[in-house]
């Protein structure tokens, strides 16, 4: 099992959403060459105070890795974006350090609640 989170930085530096995907896929076929069984987890990038002026280009990957999840067997999607918001769909503030990108221990336990139900039995 293997899980990727891919896209923040790379909309951020300019990358369009076509060209994160292709690497996406790029990547997924070299993991699925070595062993075709490999259950992969798509993380979406997470909204953050820094980078909400990027919300719609966030949005938009989000939605092109959530449909080639459904496109795969061994894909999943798992959507750090949606529980991050408030009631108002803003992103909540309060789950960054200082710096309004990285996140603090209430975000991650947002992330722990939403990758966990992906996570096998590793016995």
């Amino acid at each position: 099992q293997v899980f990727i989170y891919e896209g923040d930085n790379d909309i951020s530096s300019g990358k369009t959403r076509d060209e994160i995907l292709e690497d996406t896929k790029m990547v997924l076929d070299k993991i699925w060459s070595s062993d075709p069984e490999t259950e992969i987890v798509l993380i979406s990038p997470k909204p953050s105070v820094a980078r909400w002026n990027l919300k719609e280009q966030y949005l938009a990957l989000n939605t092109a890795l959530s449909d080639l999840a459904e496109d795969h067997e061994n894909l999943r999607f798992a959507d750090v974006w949606h529980p991050a918001l408030d009631e108002n769909g803003m992103v909540m503030k309060d789950i960054f350090i200082q710096d309004n990108l990285h996140m603090n221990q209430k975000g991650y336990a947002i992330w722990e609640t939403t990758i966990k139900p992906f996570l096998k039995d590793c016995k």
